[in-house]
């Protein structure tokens, strides 16, 4: 089935209406869905007035948090490094394969 442009804004505003209903809610705020998402909730257009917004970038455990691709602290510079030296990795192992 072909995907129109109706489904998507389907899908969109199904999406925005159950997390509107949410208390707590995690969003990565790289995304301007989950910035427009937070800006509803804290306006008082959610389902809780009193709603506990947290953006995965600011996030206690290292290993959740989020970088935006645009992000330049020490963190998330040394985790871009790691995905780029992986990536690396895995396409030296692939030309090595294909060439054997």
């Amino acid at each position: 089935e072909d995907i129109t442009s109706d489904h998507i804004m389907l899908s969109m505003i199904s999406s925005l209406k159950l997390q509107l209903m949410a208390k707590y809610t995690i969003g990565n705020c790289c995304s301007n869905f989950h910035l427009l998402l937070f800006h509803f909730l804290q306006s008082g257009c959610g389902a809780a007035q009193d709603n506990v917004g947290q953006c995965l970038q600011e996030n206690e455990d290292a290993e959740f948090r989020l970088c935006c691709a645009w992000g330049k602290s020490e963190e998330c510079t040394a985790k871009a490094a790691a995905v780029e030296k992986e990536r690396q990795r895995l396409l030296n192992n692939s030309t090595n394969a294909t060439n054997k």
